[in-house]
């Protein structure tokens, strides 16, 4: 069916005209959103080509010392996501027992990050061979612009990373369970043809049923009810 609708293209436009069309205002306003958000997106590019990192000096250490690396060259940093308050299902929520390197200072502090969350990531930092730690908590300042210029850069941190995970806090409570969530990141639960996907031929309906229950667990850990948090490229851990 043919059409005399045309595709609007705003590049043959002139600025008054664009401005008009436009429900954001004068052309002047536009071009002061502009310029805004460039100088933004520029302080957006430092914070990644200094960004503020730590790393464990040795293996089991409880301290943690500070280094900036630049992002956009290094990758071999593991950028973590977690809930600042800890779920229900944590029996362990002990603070301090970690020492971290203040920005700009030798001065090492307990930090208030659980000691569970270091542990856990320590563990995985040593498993997947990362180099170093990026956690907001840390990293970023946590006033004034140096945070709202941190924030708006979290999207960059997370996906210049080699290693971004997100924190879960429901425990796999057997070796069942495990062979289980192991079937089902494999993908050997199911077939797919040209019709769709349907349960392999080794698999009975219970074991379907209780994969269905297991990730109906998962996600709903409460690291899932943060729905910014998806803006993120991050793999459970």
């Amino acid at each position: 069916m043919s059409t005399n609708t045309k595709e609007f293209d705003d590049m043959q436009c002139s600025l008054w005209s664009f401005g008009a069309g436009h429900s954001r205002g004068k052309v002047t306003t536009q071009l002061v959103d502009i310029q805004r958000t460039r100088m933004e997106q520029e302080k957006s590019r430092e914070f990644i080509k200094h960004l503020e990192c730590l790393y464990f000096p040795k293996r089991n250490s409880t301290i943690l010392l500070r280094k900036k690396i630049n992002a956009y060259r290094q990758s071999n940093y593991l950028a973590l996501s977690y809930t600042w308050k800890p779920s229900p299902l944590e029996t362990d929520l002990r603070a301090g027992g970690y020492f971290v390197q203040q920005m700009g200072s030798d001065l090492r502090k307990p930090s208030p990050v659980r000691d569970s969350v270091f542990t856990r990531v320590r563990k995985y930092m040593e498993y997947t061979r990362a180099k170093y730690l990026w956690i907001d908590q840390h990293c970023i300042k946590q006033e004034g612009e140096a945070k709202v210029i941190g924030m708006n850069a979290m999207d960059r941190v997370f996906s210049r990373s080699s290693h971004s995970v997100a924190l879960l806090t429901r425990p796999i409570n057997s070796f069942s369970e495990l062979v289980l969530l192991t079937l089902v990141l494999d993908g050997r639960l199911v077939c797919e043809d040209s019709d769709g996907l349907w349960l392999s031929r080794n698999t009975s309906l219970e074991q379907a049923l209780e994969a269905l229950e297991l990730l109906r667990d998962i996600t709903s850990d409460m690291w899932f009810s943060r729905g910014w948090t998806f803006r993120r490229t991050t793999r459970p851990a």
